[in-house]
């Protein structure tokens, strides 16, 4: 079966889609509703001409000229059209060159949660006053303005990167769009719950019934084992504003490695504090190869930490409340790994990695005094009867969808 078949960034073959875990029907159909989108765009060139004069507030749009479509910039979620404004009276910068800057509705679950777009900008924008106003000292971009079609504030749940992965998906959250939290357990647990849903809703969730009961099993023990991870005096905060896809592509610097500005705001949200983590990219390393050999990670991260509380030292942050040296950044981050709650927190963050850091870092703390084979004979056998009250039917419903999705994939390769 030699046919390949375009995803965004590259070419796909059959056997390469098949051991894919994600769900690669979905994301075949992002290519041609990337073209559809984009002329769209194209053919509302006076409507950008439009918006951008009055965000400027210029005299007439047709200052403005919207670049072609080759010079556009695009990324996971978001398109930008530069604009290039022609006697520009009481600029704030030193080029002559805006972006308007798009959510793209078939990576951001617009479809199947309509709202998902404008959440996005909310939050996005959000980011921008708050660190204006609270980190004047932080590079970013200057924001002039923003629209959303509803006219709504800004207050959002915590819209992080694996939520909106998870409705792009489609596969229901179950977080309500206008939703805050107060405590660290209901956070944590509602994102337990996107991961049952991913379970339940993904076509290919499953592999065979083992696998299906290794998912289950894992899920549940991570319900059970909650308070092992987060300490009583922080169950009610504090919480901070985390970048929950933050990496180096988005991070500029000058020729002697100092910050210049951070980019790509998105997914920005306030979340408790004991889940910041260092960085996996630190190694460039997948999440469930960092779990299998932690070693190589663990000498980047303890320098990231050293660094981390020099500049705390320099600054003179005594931490996120008073003056109690426990919450300052870089003692959460020494204290989450020796505790194990960066594994926690890695594995809530990665649908898909979960499991892989669960059986890897996660479990073992459990199990150093249990006797049998690998210390857990009977787990499996118990466990994931607890994960639900409708387990076995979940379990047959589970494998039908996942032989239906095979037969689909494969029909998508066949020969025209």
């Amino acid at each position: 079966m030699p046919k390949t078949r375009p995803l965004l960034r590259e070419e796909i073959t059959y056997s390469a889609a098949r051991k894919e875990e994600v769900n690669i029907l979905h994301r075949l159909k992002y290519y041609d509703q990337q073209h559809e989108f984009f002329a769209r765009i194209a053919d509302s060139r006076c409507w950008i001409q439009a918006i951008v004069a009055y965000h400027l507030g210029l005299r007439s749009p047709d200052e403005c000229k919207v670049a072609d479509m080759a010079d556009w910039l695009h990324g996971s979620f978001n398109v930008c059209v530069p604009v290039t404004i022609d006697n520009w009276k009481n600029r704030q910068q030193t080029g002559k060159r805006v972006l308007l800057r798009l959510p793209l509705p078939y990576r951001v679950g617009e479809s199947f949660h309509p709202g998902n777009g404008d959440e996005k900008i909310r939050c996005e924008a959000g980011t921008y006053a708050w660190l204006q106003d609270n980190c004047p000292d932080v590079p970013i971009p200057r924001l002039y303005g923003f629209a959303l079609s509803t006219g709504q504030t800004l207050s959002n749940r915590p819209l992080s990167l694996e939520i909106q992965d998870l409705e792009n998906e489609r596969i229901p959250t179950h977080i309500a769009r206008d939703y805050t939290y107060f405590t660290v357990e209901s956070y944590v647990m509602d994102i337990l719950g996107a991961h049952d849903s991913r379970l339940i809703n993904q076509p290919n969730a499953i592999n065979d019934s083992g696998d299906y009961m290794y998912q289950a099993s894992a899920l549940t023990a991570m319900r059970a084992i909650v308070p092992s991870f987060f300490r009583r005096e922080f169950c009610r905060g504090p919480f901070a504003l985390s970048f929950t896809d933050l990496h180096p592509s988005n991070i500029f610097v000058d020729e002697n490695w100092h910050i210049t500005a951070l980019v790509d705001l998105e997914w920005a949200c306030a979340r408790p504090v004991e889940l910041i983590r260092t960085p996996t990219w630190l190694t460039n390393q997948a999440v469930d190869e960092i779990a299998e050999m932690p070693d190589e990670y663990d000498k980047m991260r303890a320098e990231f930490v050293d660094n981390l509380r020099a500049e705390e030292d320099r600054s003179g942050f005594t931490g996120l409340v008073g003056n109690n040296s426990e919450t300052r950044l870089s003692a959460i981050m020494k204290k989450g790994w020796e505790s194990g709650t960066f594994w926690y927190s890695l594995a809530l963050a990665s649908p898909t990695g979960l499991f892989a850091v669960f059986y890897k870092q996660i479990q073992p703390r459990f199990l150093r005094y249990c006797r049998g084979d690998d210390g857990c004979d009977t787990f499996h056998q118990v466990m994931p009867w607890y994960w639900s009250q409708d387990f076995v039917k979940i379990g047959a419903r589970k494998l039908s969808d996942k032989k239906e999705y095979d037969i689909r994939l494969r029909e998508e390769f066949q020969e025209e």
